[in-house]
């Protein structure tokens, strides 16, 4: 239309913008587009799109669980400094989101000050670098002295946050030829 107009003025470092046109877009005009979680209208298309804690994959549409839901980016993204146990980290469904968030055995809002991260309890874990409170383990079961995972008994080992004695077997390969 060659309108041009000023909406938001004095932004540092905007990770974000949303437009929001006031005519609806076709409801199932992305429904067929194939996306594993979801399509989003966008000019000339759409666009897959995944949940919290899942990732797209080089196909542009399938997603899968990633095995951590943040990936740790240059401290220079997050505005506000990271407490020593954070780092400033990026939701892997979500690129263009960044904030501190706590180690793996640390909870808290990642951030400086005296509420920025703080050791697990005994007895509670977290096992990934996430926003998040301690997790407990579960009852008769202790927790590692890094806090991130807990200790089983009676040959049981912990995976997939359980005491299981069902754990896939794990075989290194050579990476060349030898």
């Amino acid at each position: 239309s060659g309108i041009s107009e000023i909406l938001v003025d004095g932004l540092t470092r905007p990770t974000q913008l949303y437009l929001h046109h006031p005519q609806p877009y076709p409801e199932n005009e992305c429904a067929a587009y194939g996306c594993s979680d979801m399509a989003i209208p966008v000019p000339g298309g759409c666009h897959c799109k995944c949940r919290m804690g899942r990732k797209l994959q080089a196909d542009g549409k399938t997603c899968t669980t990633a095995p951590e839901p943040w990936t740790r980016v240059e401290p220079w993204r997050c505005a506000n400094s990271c407490h020593e146990h954070a780092h400033c980290a990026a939701e892997v469904s979500n690129p263009t989101v960044y904030r501190c968030v706590c180690k793996a055995g640390y909870q808290g809002n990642g951030y400086q000050g005296n509420t920025g991260c703080t050791v697990c309890n005994y007895g509670y874990y977290k096992s990934v670098l996430r926003p998040g409170q301690c997790m407990e383990c579960p009852d008769g079961v202790g927790s590692t002295a890094a806090r991130t995972s807990c200790v089983c008994l009676g040959g049981l080992h912990w995976y997939n946050d359980e005491c299981t004695s069902n754990v896939p077997e794990v075989t290194a390969r050579p990476t060349t030829t030898v």
